[in-house]
């Protein structure tokens, strides 16, 4: 899932989110937002659809990517 094309991609690094009571969702205090990982194609698009931003995590769970498309 690395090929997706972001509109904006975030300087910041998926550990420098605040955490929140669920695992897959973190929060950014500068935009003030909520960051949603994404695994598939249709997490992606599903997100994307709802103009969420989104952490995008490869197939070993590694957060790759950070920001909306």
């Amino acid at each position: 899932m690395t090929n997706h094309q972001l509109s904006f991609v975030c300087k910041k690094q998926w550990h420098e989110l605040a955490v929140t009571s669920l695992p897959d969702i973190r929060y950014c205090d500068d935009c003030h937002k909520q960051i949603f990982v994404v695994k598939t194609e249709a997490e992606f698009l599903a997100a994307s659809a709802l103009q969420h931003c989104v952490a995008i995590s490869d197939s070993n769970g590694f957060i790759e990517r950070v920001g909306i498309r």
